[in-house]
């Protein structure tokens, strides 16, 4: 019989695998924004009035960060979960100190 349940690496895995592709979407949506976004070339002036032409860059940005909001609630999400799921207490003192890093560097990723 396998210890923790028996599925603990391959979930690992999915989460993971999950993660770094909703991060590398954000990241190819960031730089085809990057991309797309208007030049100074294409700025027509009219008198005293400039305009510019519609562009894609402001959708393919929103994108990029709904895809990196939902990349950092699957992680979050996992890794509480895994420091949540232990049915003992913990004992030592240095394991306590350990998840109270954790869970400081947990709080800290959504504010950094």
């Amino acid at each position: 019989m396998e210890k923790g349940g028996g599925r603990g690496l391959p979930c690992r895995a999915a989460v993971c695998g999950i993660v770094v592709l909703l991060s590398a979407t954000a990241f190819s949506c960031s730089l085809a924004a990057e991309f797309r976004k208007v030049k100074d070339k294409d700025m027509k002036l009219d008198g005293s009035l400039c305009s510019l032409p519609k562009s894609s860059a402001f959708e393919l940005g929103v994108a990029a960060i709904a895809f990196l909001t939902v990349a950092q609630l699957v992680g979050t999400t996992a890794a509480a979960t895994t420091m949540c799921a232990t049915t003992s207490k913990p004992s030592k003192p240095a394991v306590t100190r350990g998840r109270v890093a954790s869970v400081a560097l947990l709080v800290l990723s959504w504010y950094a």
